[in-house]
């Protein structure tokens, strides 16, 4: 006969496995549903749905209106895979680990190197989440022989990976693609805001280190100067438009 504590073994040994499968397959339904192909699909299935077949819209007008919608960002979606993979290449040819070693050794202010080792990453691999996360890699291993506030360094990363946005950059083809702009209206306006927008914010973090006061202030006084002339040289330039 069977004993009652060789049943009870052998409950458990399949509570166990049972429990390990559901678990094993419960895995495997998140990992679908939450897969971003996945979520698409669910969620075009529901706006056909919700926004077609229940509002008694004939399906061959539903279609209509997908096709324009990918014609219309088709080309755009293009580009941006383009700057992406350009950006990767840049990143597997080891320019981060050149920049790495430029500043190996360096005796320049934390906040300032961090600004500028993100600047000059962004400027190379075109994506702001890469300069930042690798600067950071790049910068803590330095601080610990400075006194120095995390939080300002920590705002001189953010600053310098949003510098300069140009041909490697996903966005700058976004920025393009979506308001209609040519090449030399997207660096004009675009690269040039951004550039500007990650020098100010140099110039306002270095006004709140007080051992840079004064860089600060020269910073910020370019930046405002910048601004003024770019916005002055656009003026004319419509003016003359005009007269003409």
């Amino acid at each position: 006969m069977v004993s009652k504590k060789h049943i009870r073994s052998n409950k458990r040994v399949v509570n166990f496995y049972m429990s390990d499968m559901v678990n094993f397959w419960v895995d495997i339904y998140i990992r679908l549903i939450g897969n971003p192909s996945t979520a698409m699909l669910i969620s075009l299935v529901l706006a056909f749905f919700t926004m077609g077949i229940q509002r008694n819209i004939p399906i061959k007008e539903v279609m209509n209106s997908c096709t324009s919608s990918i014609t219309a960002i088709g080309m755009m979606l293009l580009i941006i895979g383009g700057g992406g993979a350009f950006k990767q290449v840049l990143i597997d040819g080891g320019v981060g680990d050149y920049v790495s070693k430029l500043f190996t050794g360096t005796s320049m202010s934390p906040i300032i190197l961090a600004w500028l080792v993100a600047a000059i990453l962004r400027i190379s691999l075109g994506s702001a989440t890469v300069a930042a996360i690798s600067t950071a890699g790049l910068i803590i291993p330095m601080l610990a022989q400075y006194d120095v506030n995390l939080a300002l360094v920590t705002l001189a990363t953010g600053a310098g990976s949003s510098i300069c946005s140009h041909v490697n950059d996903a966005g700058f083809w976004m920025i393009k693609e979506y308001f209609g702009l040519s090449m030399k209206e997207t660096f004009s306006t675009w690269t040039i805001l951004s550039t500007i927008t990650s020098v100010a914010g140099l110039g306002f973090i270095l006004l709140l280190d007080a051992s840079l006061i004064i860089a600060g202030v020269l910073i910020i006084f370019i930046s405002i100067v910048a601004i003024y002339f770019s916005g002055f040289n656009r003026s004319k330039n419509k003016n003359n438009v005009l007269d003409i």
